[in-house]
């Protein structure tokens, strides 16, 4: 089992490629608990496949690439992750998927800020009841109120952030 890859600060560029999904053992096989594609130029939409790696239960970090186009609904199936989700400074858009909320295992560090993510902050995120660090997604374009269901996350003790959204 590869245990993970870091290719942080390599100056790659283009988009990510579809086959990322069959690292490992087959389609998001036994792929490990890292993945750091950070602080590249990556550019395009994350693809779908992406989203198959479903064994990475530490640590994934896109942030600080040129990354466009929605977050798919897919990364609801991503329930082994655990620790470290970061996707902040690209240029996301389009709404938070409502499926975030079915990461009930993610306790450590998820980072969604500086994209233009839209719409209503959605209840469902309140379903991370064991998160209980770090949940940034200001410096968006979130509007309307915040949902109840975000005090749910009783267990969050250090930085809740949603500053600079509309």
């Amino acid at each position: 089992m590869l245990a993970g890859i870091n290719m942080k600060y390599n100056k790659l560029s283009g988009a990510i490629p579809s086959e990322i999904g069959l690292v490992g053992n087959g389609a998001g096989g036994n792929f490990g608990s890292i993945l750091d594609l950070s602080e590249n130029s990556l550019t395009g939409a994350i693809p779908e496949e992406f989203y198959d790696l479903t064994t990475l239960s530490s640590y994934i970090d896109l942030k600080s690439n040129q990354l466009t186009g929605t977050i798919s609904t897919k990364i609801g199936q991503m329930t082994n992750m655990q620790n470290y989700m970061d996707f902040s400074g690209n240029d996301f858009t389009g709404t938070f998927p409502t499926q975030v909320g079915l990461l009930t295992d993610m306790t450590g560090y998820m980072d969604f800020k500086s994209n233009k993510l839209s719409g209503v902050l959605p209840a469902q995120i309140g379903g991370m009841t064991k998160m209980n660090n770090y949940l940034d997604l200001s410096g968006n374009k979130f509007t309307g109120q915040i949902p109840e269901e975000l005090f749910d996350m009783t267990k969050m003790t250090h930085y809740l952030d949603i500053h600079n959204n509309n």
